[in-house]
């Protein structure tokens, strides 16, 4: 199931926002300093303590890394369908970017509909611009609805506002219903397929095409048998039918005549008289 194979959460923001700085904290690396800009994707599997009724249960989740670059862009929407959560990442402390960073995250909200969703005002160590939800509402001129929080982060060193706003995501998806994972399941495989037969050569695509042909067209031939057998029943029963009307009917005028007739006198026995 979904939750065994662990639960995709992307994270998204332009280039050079601190995305990767930020999965390589909470995974716990020390070289933070070292990331280099993710060209595409990259995935990092996580075990995370969930709160599960009254216990606890580890979690897996997926952190989906996509490139911000705007050439890059294009591939965030293949991974909404299969993600259950979005972390947006922007520089907080660069406000020359504010107006690039704005449809961008415009976007990013109207295909994520609602799913949770955590926008990170990163690099606060710098003079930022943006400290708090109250100042990112009035820049951005948007009030968040409670499936979308900020947070002021740090990506370069641990701090607790990064630590408390994906304990409220991972804690979020851990307890997402059975619809919403079935949903997400359904749309993994579908995209476990169709890069299975990304990857098929030609020739093979081809032999693919024509067994899926071959198999609609023995549904089809099935399909038809069992609708001419149905009309033949029809036609049968609709004949037994029409004689049991046409005897019916026969009888009704028999009966009908009986009723009506006129006695017809004997011609020898009237000149008697």
């Amino acid at each position: 199931s979904s939750k065994s194979e662990g639960l995709d959460i992307m994270f998204v923001g332009l280039d050079n926002a601190g995305k990767s700085t930020i999965i390589q904290n909470i995974l716990g690396n020390e070289s933070l300093l070292d990331t280099s800009p993710t060209m595409g994707y990259d995935r990092f599997s996580y075990y995370y303590q969930v709160p599960s009724n009254c216990s606890t249960k580890m979690q897996k989740f997926n952190m989906i890394d996509l490139g911000g670059h705007e050439r890059i862009r294009a591939i965030w929407s293949h991974y909404y369908s299969t993600s259950l959560g979005v972390v947006f990442v922007f520089d907080a402390s660069d406000r020359t970017r504010f107006n690039v960073i704005k449809p961008v995250l415009s976007q990013v909200l109207e295909a994520s509909q609602k799913k949770n969703v955590l926008i990170l005002g990163n690099k606060q160590d710098l003079e930022s611009q943006i400290k708090n939800q109250q100042e990112f509402e009035a820049e951005f001129m948007f009030k968040l609805p409670d499936n979308i929080r900020f947070a002021a982060t740090v990506g370069i060193q641990p701090n607790e506002q990064l630590k408390e706003s994906m304990h409220w995501m991972f804690t979020q998806l851990a307890s997402c219903n059975h619809q919403e994972l079935k949903e997400i399941e359904a749309e993994r495989d579908k995209v476990l397929k169709q890069k299975k037969y990304a990857n098929l050569s030609r020739k093979e695509k081809i032999k693919r095409l024509e067994q899926i042909k071959k198999e609609n067209d023995e549904y089809e031939a099935k399909k038809k048998q069992k609708i001419e057998q149905k009309d033949d029943l029809i036609d049968v029963s609709q004949t037994v039918l029409k004689q049991s009307n046409d005897q019916n009917d026969e009888v009704e005028c028999v009966q009908k005549s009986r009723r009506t007739a006129i006695p017809i006198l004997d011609k020898s026995k009237a000149m008697d008289v």
